[in-house]
């Protein structure tokens, strides 16, 4: 009886040691989560609309995002645009919906109201000092599809 229980003893003793083993080298705070692009900053952005010549309609102005780390793909900031359309001029701003994925799309929107929104998407590129994309503006039974671009200041 005394081996039996001098056996189980060291079975007990060696499971603590494994246990507390598997332990040690480690924060507690368990395995690091997946990471998605960090993109905060700000950004120079032009606009063109595929259907219209470059001087005719376009949009420049400011991108602003905030990302609180890259734990996370949600982003948060603003958007100001100044769109010519022929002779006219209008100033947006509005930044919703703003989203990188952890593949490196960030995609964002601008809603600036009586039906209308304005979707842009492009990949990350140059480590988030860039992006070049697409946008399409919708709205009043209408789209208007083109490309953007984005450069970090």
């Amino acid at each position: 009886m005394h081996g039996l229980r001098k056996t189980l003893t060291r079975i007990v003793a060696a499971t603590v040691v494994l246990a507390v083993g598997a332990c040690s080298g480690d924060s507690g705070t368990g395995p690091e989560g997946p990471k998605f692009p960090a993109v905060s900053g700000t950004y120079d952005v032009e606009a063109f609309f595929a259907d219209f010549p470059p001087s005719t309609a376009f949009a420049t102005g400011v991108l602003t995002l905030t990302q609180s780390s890259e734990a996370t793909g949600d982003l948060a900031g603003s958007l100001n645009l100044t769109v010519r359309l022929g002779a006219d001029t209008y100033v947006l701003s509005g930044l919703h919906n703003a989203r990188v994925s952890q593949s490196g799309t960030l995609t964002f929107e601008l809603t600036p109201g009586g039906g209308t929104t304005w979707l842009f998407s492009a990949p990350v590129t140059n480590r988030g000092s860039s992006f070049s994309g697409t946008h399409t503006m919708a709205g009043a039974g209408a789209s208007f599809p083109g490309t953007f671009t984005a450069v970090r200041r």
